[in-house]
């Protein structure tokens, strides 16, 4: 019998975002450090946070400063051996 294991994922909510914080729901996590990092669209790291998740689902919030312009950005979510990226739009 062979035990199936759903891949790691994330969803960020709300997206486009509006306020300065996203929520980032995990699922299928492997317990570990995981590093959070927000680029713009021409590659600068805007914002970055360093995380520990337990293995399973989980929420996280990602509290961004003042200056979290309006635009388009990529969240890049890295450790344990898994790299996640996704879009995210603040209006």
């Amino acid at each position: 019998m062979q035990i199936k294991t759903e891949p790691a994922s994330m969803i960020v909510y709300p997206n486009p975002v509006e306020g300065n914080g996203i929520y980032i729901q995990f699922r299928h996590m492997i317990k570990g450090n995981y590093s959070l990092q927000l680029f713009n669209t021409t590659g600068y790291l805007v914002a970055g946070k360093a995380i520990q998740l337990l293995a399973g689902s989980t929420t996280e919030l990602f509290e961004l400063n003042q200056k979290f312009a309006s635009g388009k950005y990529e969240l890049v979510v890295t450790g344990a051996g898994i790299k996640l990226r996704t879009p995210v739009i603040k209006q």
